[in-house]
């Protein structure tokens, strides 16, 4: 999931049991508040591979114990590739090693792993 209105990228414990990914613990822990004003403390970390369509690389992402998705990337993800988001055709545009990639909402696929 894309979400410009977030600053961290996220990838729930589920995931990571399901997947088998390496953790990392963080080396600077904070609190992840959220609008019902509960909060999580923030002490994990680790490597995502991501794989969508020309589009493979690896982004660093929090460790969250959430149900909302799977993994949740945001500003920092956005930011670092300089998306561009295209409401009306809900897609989202970027470069990566010169070719121009086009995300798709709910046709992108996630494949993560070592």
């Amino acid at each position: 999931m894309l979400n410009e209105g977030s600053c961290a990228n996220i990838i729930t414990k589920t995931a990571l049991e399901k997947i088998g990914l390496k953790v990392d613990p963080r080396s600077h822990p904070y609190n992840m508040n959220w609008l019902d004003k509960t909060a999580q403390f923030i002490t994990q970390r680790c490597q995502v591979h991501i794989h969508m369509s020309n589009y493979d690389d690896r982004v660093c992402c929090d460790v969250l114990d959430i149900d909302v998705t799977h993994i949740l990337l945001s500003s920092p993800w956005l930011y670092d590739l300089n998306v561009t988001s295209l409401g009306r055709s809900n897609t989202y545009e970027f470069k990566f090693k010169e070719n121009k990639i086009v995300l798709k909402t709910c046709q992108a696929q996630l494949e993560c792993g070592e």
